[in-house]
């Protein structure tokens, strides 16, 4: 009978954790779906300054040097997703941005956010990073 009580406390034990595991990923989820909505709004942010910096009705020049931060990490970005994609499907890398004057026959839309060309297969503008939006709703 002893071997029947600590079975069933280890059982017991083993339920615990895995309830505590379980609450623990579903805060996790929530702390992810909060980061990812702080994200969106200093994104939002980010977009009206860079916006009013460029109609030349903010001139901080903090702002200015934040935008050349998010310039140079959005290059960074388009390497990386360059590379993925290259590793996704085997073709050779890319021609450098801003040197694809002449669009392709497979050519996707043009990003809304700074009138790149994109490919058709691409989600996120490689020029800006910003996310594309297709006529098929993708």
């Amino acid at each position: 009978m002893d071997f029947f009580k600590q079975a069933g406390k280890a059982l017991g034990d083993l339920g615990r954790q895995a309830g505590r595991q379980a609450d623990i990923l579903a805060l996790q989820a929530q702390l992810g779906s909060l980061e990812g909505e702080l994200d969106e709004v200093y994104s939002q942010a980010g977009r009206r300054a860079e916006e009013l910096v460029k109609a030349r009705q903010v001139r901080d020049e903090e702002i200015q040097v934040i935008l050349r931060r998010v310039k140079d990490i959005q290059g960074k970005m388009m390497d990386l997703r360059r590379q993925v994609h290259e590793l996704q499907t085997g073709q050779q890398p890319a021609a450098p941005a801003g040197t694809d004057t002449i669009p392709q026959p497979d050519a996707g839309p043009r990003c809304s956010q700074c009138g790149k060309l994109a490919s058709g297969d691409e989600t996120f503008c490689n020029n800006c990073g910003a996310k594309l939006s297709r006529p098929d709703g993708g």
